[in-house]
């Protein structure tokens, strides 16, 4: 059974599976060079500035000696994870640039909440000043109660903190219960609201002449596992705002429009490579009278699962894949791989990592705190709020019902202001995702091709590529039901 949940962890923190295979000497510090920061500009430019420019992001004129070398360490529920291995490698890299003592990776013993936290109490004996923790859901009140009463920062990496215990349904989407740390990282629903419009856009481009009634999705994703589970329905969301004939959008993941097949990797009994395939070609050979195949998947092995697929079938000509992550796409094609998975929506794991590595930072020298960083990025509707309820479970989702005021707007019973900033990703295509690459590794180590990740044809533009994403003026205003509606 812990196996199982150790396996179930990875996939549901496999938010990316960002960066491809890098090179072993990449634990060397290097210059880093950044773009200009967007708002929020904390400090002068000046030598001798009290802080950092941006609050959140390395400066490379900051003189980070100001402060003690902090004590920190990467925690996982268990070891053998590439996932793991890349953000340490990420960390690895950018600590000494800040001043800080990186003591590496630790994993606790078998991914159970007492192996993590009886590890996490070593560390806290051990005199760290601050932890990066990647743990299932139900471990992260504990850690971080623990983390406050002894004085110790801490930052949730790839998943969304939140309160599992008490899911409940807002504006008629089933939400995983209260946030209960900030976070950064993607916005999984437009995760997958953007790759079904990837996927329609190459039809269009490569097989206008068929009619959309022989078009056929094959969705690879999860209709159980949270943030993944977004992912599925930013899909069909995308495939009915396209195709209104086909049915209406529903928040159920397993209530899928005309044409759309979902294959349920959270109801297989596997979460590998061998089981999407096997999914995807009984709805491939189900449905024989579809012409075209898009394949929107939610992580790299679904799409190289689909990609088997339509191969085994010979029909990749006429097949599309796409998945959110996709560090083994490059891979693929710089092994000569060319199938039907052509796209992957991607960022690189050092870049993912400077802002979780420079919150912890801000957090153990109090330029920030939980309640505060990042305010610009903090919803008015999925901000930490801790909500009343009725006492009754919602007949669709069988989960609690939020208790509204005479306002007609759920009561709050404790207020936080908890912060789902964004991270900039980039389609890695053929054509271009080299030059994409290289440009992720111009970011994070300036000019010092020495320590580069991925060793392609240095780019010297450092603004061929955004690495900010700009707030939208609406951000905190928006309501749940106009993004998701």
């Amino acid at each position: 059974m812990k196996k199982i949940l150790a396996i179930v962890l990875v996939l549901c923190m496999a938010l990316a599976l960002f960066a491809a295979c890098s090179k072993d000497d990449a634990k060397t510090s290097g210059g880093t060079t950044s773009s200009a920061p967007p708002e929020g500009d904390s400090g002068g430019g000046d030598s001798g500035q009290k802080w950092p420019k941006e609050i959140g992001y390395f400066d490379p004129d900051f003189d980070y000696t100001q402060f003690k070398k902090f004590k920190i360490a990467y925690l996982i529920p268990t070891a053998g994870s590439f996932l793991y291995e890349e953000f340490h490698k990420a960390f690895e890299s950018w600590a000494p640039r800040m001043n800080m003592d990186y003591k590496g990776m630790l994993a606790s013993s078998d991914g159970s909440t007492e192996a993590m936290l009886s590890l996490l109490q070593t560390c806290i004996d051990q005199g760290y000043d601050g932890l990066l923790l990647d743990g299932i859901g139900d471990q992260m009140r504990p850690a971080i109660e623990m983390a406050a009463e002894n004085n110790v920062a801490l930052w949730s990496c790839m998943g969304i903190c939140r309160d599992q215990a008490y899911p409940y349904v807002y504006e008629g989407i089933r939400m995983d219960g209260a946030v209960q740390w900030p976070f950064i990282g993607f916005d999984d629903y437009y995760a997958g609201f953007s790759m079904m419009n990837k996927l329609i856009a190459w039809k269009e481009a490569t097989w206008p002449d068929v009619p959309w009634d022989k078009v056929g999705v094959a969705c690879v994703g999860y209709s159980t596992f949270g943030q993944l589970t977004n992912r599925v329905l930013g899909t069909t969301k995308a495939w009915t705002n396209f195709r209104p004939e086909f049915g209406p959008w529903s928040s159920d993941p397993v209530n899928v429009p005309t044409n759309f097949w979902l294959a349920d990797m959270s109801a297989s009994g596997g979460f590998d490579q061998g089981t999407a395939q096997n999914l995807v070609t009984q709805i491939l050979t189900a449905h024989t009278d579809m012409e075209v195949w898009l394949m929107p998947c939610a992580i790299d092995d679904n799409a190289m699962g689909a990609a088997n697929a339509a191969e085994l079938l010979g029909i990749t000509d006429k097949s599309c894949a796409a998945c959110f992550g996709g560090s083994n796409l490059p891979v693929q094609w710089d092994q000569g791989v060319d199938n039907a998975w052509r796209y992957a929506e991607f960022l690189a794991q050092t870049m993912f990592a400077e802002p979780i590595i420079c919150a912890l930072w801000a957090f153990m020298t109090g330029q920030s705190e939980a309640d505060k960083i990042w305010p610009q990025w903090v919803k008015n509707w999925d901000k930490g709020d801790v909500f009343e309820f009725t006492g009754e479970r919602d007949a669709q989702f069988d989960v609690n019902i939020l208790k509204l005021g005479d306002d007609g707007k759920p009561i709050v019973k404790e207020t936080h202001s908890y912060a789902r900033a964004l991270l900039p990703t980039e389609w890695l295509e053929k054509e271009t995702y080299k030059q994409y690459l290289a440009w992720t590794d111009l970011y994070a180590y300036g000019d010092n091709t020495a320590i580069y990740h991925y060793g392609y044809p240095a780019v010297t533009d450092l603004n061929l590529y955004p690495s900010r994403v700009q707030v939208p003026s609406t951000f905190q205003n928006v309501a749940m039901s106009d993004v998701m509606g």
